[in-house]
């Protein structure tokens, strides 16, 4: 069975794929790959959506807006998601739970491709694609003010190449064209979403399940 790539995680629970390590405070707990450059956006909102074979389904959201906002973390291995709220048994509220925070995080070789646009016609979001190990793309949406999101689609671009000058690039020019385009290219036309590939020579499949 495929889990969404944001959950409810607990204080103490260890990384396990696809999911981050958090400490005893229920915050996200940084590891040596992470390095010294950290950079903390907050954002609105988060949710998570899957598509398959021509169908899309959301497999993570808030039902109603929270009253904290989401912490979007960049190091230099990956992108981290967490929020001090969780979902309850019945519907998906927000709630505050002793020891439990909500949590996902994707490596940046994992990440095949971002898009840009606005949902329902007026609220911008930046999204995050990968590849699951049976074929499903899932796609880590965020949403918040145009100017908040510019700042998170630049660092996530300038974070992303970084990573790509020692991970290797598609031999693809084209591709690797729109790449550097993309940050100028998004939020242009209401009508029209923008999505591009990361030229990565070589992309890690993310895994389906706890492993």
């Amino acid at each position: 069975m495929r889990i969404p790539l944001i959950v409810t995680l607990e204080a103490n629970a260890p990384e396990v794929a696809p999911f981050p390590a958090l400490d005893s405070s229920a915050r996200l707990r940084r590891i040596h790959s992470d390095g010294d450059h950290v950079t903390m956006i907050k954002l609105d909102k988060i949710g998570c959506l899957d598509s398959f074979g021509g169908r899309m389904d959301t497999v993570f959201g808030f039902d109603e807006p929270s009253k904290q906002q989401w912490e979007v973390t960049f190091t230099s291995s990956r992108i981290m998601f967490w929020h001090p709220m969780t979902v309850g048994i019945f519907g998906n509220k927000p709630k505050l739970k002793s020891g439990k925070a909500t949590g996902g995080h994707l490596y940046y070789d994992s990440i095949g491709g971002l898009s840009a646009g606005y949902m329902n016609g007026n609220i911008p979001f930046l999204s995050c694609t990968c590849l699951r190990q049976d074929g499903t793309m899932s796609h880590i949406y965020m949403q918040s003010d145009i100017s908040t999101l510019e700042k998170v689609v630049k660092e996530c671009h300038l974070r992303i190449s970084s990573h790509l000058e020692s991970a290797g690039f598609s031999d693809n020019d084209e591709i690797r064209q729109k790449w550097a385009s993309f940050p100028d290219s998004i939020w242009k036309q209401k009508d029209a979403d923008v999505r591009v590939v990361v030229p990565y020579a070589k992309l890690f499949e993310v895994a389906n399940r706890r492993v």
